[in-house]
């Protein structure tokens, strides 16, 4: 039988008396005794009615044991009897399985319910011994203690406890059709996550609005997305709302765009709620954005929409003009900005609470980094890299801007970037990029019905083969095709066929002995696809003539001179793939066939990147971040182990010892697992 705590804070006189623990106990639901016979029908529905209360019930609060232990401790010294404790706890829990007990028969599902037991639970507090106050802190919400009060000690976050953070799996929308069973769903629903704020910063109702901006990278798409990561982490951490660059155009993502209505190719900027759903992001509580035009409006404009006074230092905003764009903007920003942190190969270190701010006689670090655990683990994150230590003057500054480039570019991993001293927030934040910072529908949906035109595939030659052996009168053995379902993957739960994927990258790369040839890449990886198999070919060279490759800014020479210059390939066919007994397909053969209608060409690469996610094994390009995304995207799926390279001497690097994951190159097993190791 498992218990789970929900807390209540009393307060006496304005000060933290004490944090009534009570308990909810339940074995695949609450006990709530015995709620009567019934036909098999209805027992179900009680037993699914009593799910549904335990994850509301995980929502409404779970306050954390070392925070009940001191605030019990401080009920004490105010002269709180263990009979009261007791008292409390007994007319507490009644109330609330009674009150939950006639709740969830009648709307098992209904969100009011959480609020509905928070009031239960505040009305009862009320009620004992001449104490005042109210439901514990939930999601580190804040109160302002009476004047003349004693402070509060930081209230403990809302974070889930770890036999409950795997949650229950997400949901995905393909038009109006519910496509909740597609493979490609790797996000989480996690009760509480959503709830969460941040315990380093005071929040939004208690301070005036500060904020976070930044310019895109200039790299490819996965190296925006990656300082993306970085950026929405550190203004949820810190409290701030983050400002979304305007629309631009995007290195590598300028494909035109296909009017429906009238034919006609037009090609249009991009931006942040192209790719991500802000709105998804916003319903997370603790986080903030706003488009940079609406910034503008309510913080620089000579007339502000706040109807404040501008706060902003520097120069006025450059004709009043909110729609500002490129370098005037960001040299308007540069200007207003208090701090343009040059973080380049750092390590941003945040405390575990408010209170252990940039301690006194410390030297900016903060108390809460002397603890040896918390020592250990930083050393350990940090290796050889310079420490940041969030402080006073950061939480005070106005405006933060990072630039693109230089000391200020981010090209490294979130979870490599901000260390946390409390490791529950480091888990915390990965689920938080994982789940909320997720592609949009539109593009998770596309991948969706790529990888089962894919797998379709797979089922027609199995079916092609095994037609095959009848005609010549021969035995057709499963367990040796190629194609068999029994091969442990990703579709050996559902019975669905493998099949193989690899990203190559040529083109502009600028890292040239990645670009080696089909038959070098069988070398290097061919023993690990068998024979017969459907490979996926992810690539920016599928005509196989090395397009785009260049040396010393000149298109590569063909044939044997090739062979003597850096970055070019002798034969860049790919016919060492079908020599190697393959069944090779590309994006390409999918859109001859009328798939992805509608889905804007510049979204094809995170399609592809779907596509091989949910391969029975994925090989990939060294350098590449496109390669890197696929492998976390694996780890999400619990396939990151069966992730490799082609990359002469790097095959296996993928599955190297564990790592904190500085640096770019690759993604590592800390992205989707905890310090422990376990799935976050």
């Amino acid at each position: 039988m498992k218990t789970r705590q929900l807390g209540v804070l009393f307060v006496a006189g304005g000060s933290a008396v004490m944090l009534l623990p009570y308990y909810l106990h339940h074995s695949g639901g609450f006990d709530f005794g015995d709620w009567g016979g019934g036909h098999k029908g209805e027992l179900h529905e009680r037993v699914r009615e009593r799910q549904a209360l335990a994850d509301l019930a995980a929502e409404i609060a779970a306050e954390e044991e070392k925070a009940i232990q001191r605030l019990t401790q401080a009920a004490k010294g105010k002269g709180v009897s263990g009979a009261q404790v007791k008292q409390a706890v007994k007319q507490v829990e009644d109330q609330v399985r009674s009150d939950a007990k006639q709740t969830v028969l009648v709307k098992p599902h209904h969100k009011p319910l959480a609020a509905k037991i928070e009031a239960k639970i505040e009305q009862k507090a009320r009620a004992l011994g001449g104490l005042g106050g109210g439901p514990g802190a939930r999601g580190g919400v804040h109160r302002k203690a009476s004047p003349g009060a004693a402070k509060l000690p930081h209230e403990a976050p809302l974070l889930v406890p770890e036999s409950e953070r795997r949650g229950v799996r997400g949901k995905l929308v393909c038009g109006r059709e519910d496509r909740s069973d597609s493979e490609v769903i790797y996000w989480r629903e996690v009760p509480g996550d959503s709830a969460y704020e941040s315990p380093v910063t005071p929040h939004h109702h208690e301070h005036g609005e500060t904020y976070l901006t930044f310019a895109y990278d200039q790299g490819g798409w996965n190296n925006i997305r990656m300082s993306i990561e970085i950026m929405l982490v550190t203004a949820h951490a810190m409290g701030r709302t983050l400002v979304a660059p305007p629309v631009q155009n995007l290195y590598l993502l300028g494909k035109p765009e296909v009017d429906p209505k009238t034919g006609k190719r037009k090609q249009r900027p991009l931006g942040f709620e192209d790719f991500f759903d802000l709105e998804r992001l916003k319903g997370q509580k603790g986080f903030h954005a706003m488009s940079m035009r609406d910034f503008l409006g309510k913080e620089a404009a000579d007339k502000l929409s706040s109807g404040q006074e501008r706060t902003l230092k520097g120069p006025a905003l450059p004709g009043n003009n909110t729609d500002l764009w490129g370098r005037q903007l960001w040299d308007f920003i540069a200007k207003a900005a208090d701090i343009k942190p040059a973080w380049g190969g750092t390590v941003l270190a945040l405390p575990a609470s408010l209170e252990h701010l940039n301690g006194e006689g410390d030297g900016g670090k903060g108390t809460g980094f002397d603890d040896p655990a918390v020592e250990r683990r930083l050393k350990k994150f940090a290796g050889p890299r310079r420490l940041v230590y969030y402080d006073t003057k950061l939480q005070e500054a106005k405006l933060l801007y990072f630039p693109a480039g230089g000391s200020h570019r981010l090209l490294q991993h979130h979870y490599a970037f901000n260390f946390f001293a409390d490791p529950r927030q480091q888990s915390f934040y990965k689920r938080f990029i994982r789940d909320y910072l997720r592609y949009q529908d539109a593009i998770q949906c596309a991948g969706d019905e790529l990888v089962r035109l894919v797998r379709e595939d797979v089922k027609q030659i199995a079916k092609a083969r095994q037609e095959t052996f009848v005609r010549r009168g021969e035995g057709f053995d499963s367990n040796n095709d190629s194609t068999a379902s029994s091969r442990r993957g990703p579709g050996a739960a559902t019975g669905e066929l493998p099949y193989y994927a690899l990203h190559v990258r040529r083109g502009d790369f600028q890292f040239k002995d990645v670009k080696i040839s089909a038959s070098e890449i069988v070398e290097n990886i061919g023993d690990l696809i068998p024979r017969g198999s459907v490979v996926y070919i992810s690539t920016d060279d599928p005509k196989g003539i090395c397009e785009g490759c260049v040396y010393k800014r000149k298109p590569c020479p063909t044939g044997a001179a090739a062979s003597a210059t850096p970055g070019c390939i002798e034969d860049p066919s790919w016919q060492g793939f079908t020599d190697a007994g393959w069944e090779v397909r590309f994006l390409g053969d999918y859109l001859k066939r009328g798939a992805l209608k509608g889905v804007n060409a510049n979204f094809h690469g995170m399609v592809e990147s779907i596509v091989c996610s949910r391969a029975e094994l994925f090989v990939g390009t060294w350098w590449s971040t496109f390669t890197g995304y696929i492998h976390r995207l694996r780890g999400y799926h619990g396939l990151g182990e069966a992730t490799y390279y082609h990359t002469t001497g790097r095959r296996n690097n993928a599955r190297a010892k564990e790592s904190v994951g500085h640096g770019f190159s690759r993604e590592f097993r800390s992205g989707w697992t905890d310090d422990a190791g376990s799935l976050i």
